[in-house]
């Protein structure tokens, strides 16, 4: 057996790993390495999806507890009236006005009538649907004309007030 000291010795008798084995310890190092370095952007693409549906969840609890806060002959005003209401929210789903620095998704509303639902004859006049369309693009007008940079979603609200 071979000791590697004492010092008095001459430098090349003294212990120390060969070219060889540094290569094959690089190689298996890099081996192991590789993918997971490879794994961080799909970890962080899939993290920042994620982060984007919980922010349009945070989304549409804020606009269903908007409608269900409203009146039903305002509803149906905005109903009958065809038109939409627009809404500003940050990064993380929380409502902002319009022009804030922190908008991030804009998002429009719409009220349409309900379809019939499964066991009705008929469409119920006491439920309306509200159609939710939420992009991330900063020309929110040309996002909403193209179907690949929004995403839908629908409500239901029902009346609660008295007729």
């Amino acid at each position: 057996m071979k000791t590697c000291y004492p010092p008095e010795r001459a430098w090349h008798d003294k212990c120390a790993f060969t070219l060889i084995e540094i290569v094959i310890s690089l190689a298996i190092l890099s081996t192991a390495l590789l993918p997971l370095v490879g794994m961080i952007s799909v970890g962080l693409d899939r993290m920042r999806e994620s982060g984007g549906k919980v922010a349009e969840a945070r989304i549409l609890q804020a606009v269903a507890a908007a409608y269900q806060m409203r009146t039903w002959q305002e509803i149906l005003q905005q109903q009958a009236d065809g038109g939409s209401d627009t809404l500003h929210f940050d990064v993380q789903g929380t409502r902002v006005p319009a022009g804030d620095s922190q908008q991030f998704y804009t998002v429009q509303a719409t009220v349409q009538a309900a379809p019939i639902l499964p066991g009705d004859a008929s469409v119920n006049s006491f439920i309306r649907e509200i159609v939710i369309l939420i992009t991330d693009r900063d020309d929110s007008a040309a996002a909403f004309q193209n179907s690949a940079w929004y995403t839908k979603q629908q409500i239901y609200v029902a009346q609660r007030d008295k007729p």
